[in-house]
């Protein structure tokens, strides 16, 4: 995919788990590699609330984006960081 200290991979990834596999080689031709598995949420209405949580909420709709208020999100996010102390995978909004 690149070169350098720095690779931008313009790529979406589909709502799921994935893992994500970087491989390093130096110029003795010595290599490294290191992988970390993340979940990609589902968003269907793009307003940073990923689906699951709308549906649990009865105040929010998966495919409605202004439903959304701050007290939403905050909400989501609180819940969020009660479940960071399970082992999850990373987790990042689509």
């Amino acid at each position: 995919m690149g070169t350098g200290s720095q690779i931008v991979v313009q790529r979406q990834l589909k709502p799921g788990e994935h893992t994500i596999t970087l491989v390093a080689e130096d110029s003795s031709r010595q290599k490294a590699s290191i992988s970390k598995r993340i979940l990609i949420e589902g968003d269907s209405d793009k307003d940073t609330i990923p689906d699951w949580f709308e549906q649990e909420d009865q105040d929010l709709d998966p495919h409605h984006p202004y439903d959304a208020t701050p007290g939403k999100r905050n909400l989501y996010r609180e819940r969020i960081k009660a479940r960071k102390g399970a082992k999850t995978p990373a987790t990042f909004k689509r």
